[in-house]
C-alpha cells in the first residue's frame, strides 16, 4: 500500500458532517482529496475550510446530485478524465427524511436512489481505477436495517421514511458483501467497525449490533 500523502480519495457527501470531517482527516495526513457534493457553494466553503485547517492544497471539489443516476455517470467521467487513479472510494453520501414518499429524477424512491443505487453505479463506473491501484471501497451504512421486501422495493404500499431510510442502508451492505465475494482472492471478506450484519439462508438480515461502515478491498 502506498503511503497515504501519494493516495487519491474520493469521499462523496464531503460537504458536511461525517464526509467532511474524514476529508479533514484525510487532507491532514496529506492524501489528495476529492470532495463530493451537490451543491456549488457549500462545496468551495468545504475546500476552503479543509485547506485552511490542514495547510493541504491538494483538495477539490466535485457536484453531483445523486438523485440523478445520469449526474452520477457524469460525475464518474470526471473523475476518470482528471485523476490518473484512486487508492479509495468513501460512498458516504445519503439522505434520509421524515416527510412524505418522494421520487428521485429516475423515478425510483429516493432513498433507495440515492443510499444505494447511486454508489452501486458510481463504484461500478469506477471499478477499473479502483483495481488498477487495488483500492478500498468503504460504504458507509448504518446499524439500523430492515429486511428488503422485494415485493415492494419501491416501498408503493405502507410507506415510512424510517421504512425506506433502513431497506437503502441494508442493500448498501449486501452490495458490499457482493463485493468481497467478486473479489475474494484479494479482499477475503468485507469488514466493518462494530459488529456485524449476519448472513442466514441466502438472505442477509438486519444486524443487532451494526457497523456504520463496511469495506472491501479490490
Amino acid at each position: 500500500m502506498k503511503p497515504i500523502h501519494e493516495q487519491t480519495i474520493l469521499v462523496t457527501g464531503a460537504t458536511d458532517g461525517i464526509g467532511k470531517q474524514t476529508a479533514i482527516d484525510l487532507a491532514s495526513r496529506g492524501a489528495t482529496v476529492i470532495v463530493h457534493g451537490r451543491n456549488d457553494e457549500r462545496g468551495r466553503a468545504a475546500v476552503e475550510q479543509i485547506v485552511r485547517l490542514t495547510g493541504n492544497e491538494n483538495i477539490r471539489f466535485h457536484k453531483a446530485d445523486f438523485s440523478s443516476l445520469a449526474e452520477v455517470q457524469r460525475f464518474a467521467a470526471e473523475v476518470q478524465a482528471e485523476y490518473a487513479g484512486l487508492d479509495a472510494l468513501i460512498n458516504n453520501a445519503g439522505t434520509g427524511g421524515t416527510g412524505a414518499r418522494a421520487l428521485s429524477r429516475d423515478g425510483y424512491e429516493l432513498m433507495l436512489a440515492v443510499n444505494y443505487l447511486a454508489p452501486y453505479l458510481l463504484t461500478g463506473l469506477l471499478l477499473p481505477m479502483l483495481k488498477a491501484n487495488s483500492a478500498r471501497v468503504v460504504n458507509v451504512a448504518s446499524a439500523s436495517q430492515k429486511r428488503i421486501d422485494l415485493s415492494d422495493l419501491m416501498l408503493e404500499r405502507g410507506y415510512s421514511p424510517l421504512a425506506a431510510y433502513q431497506q437503502s442502508k441494508l442493500a448498501l451492505v449486501a452490495f458490499t458483501f457482493e463485493l468481497a465475494e467478486t473479489f475474494r482472492s484479494r479482499c477475503g471478506r468485507p469488514s466493518g467497525c462494530f459488529g456485524r450484519t449476519r448472513r442466514s439462508d441466502g438472505e442477509i438480515l438486519r444486524s443487532q449490533k451494526g457497523s456504520n461502515c463496511r469495506q472491501a478491498s479490490l
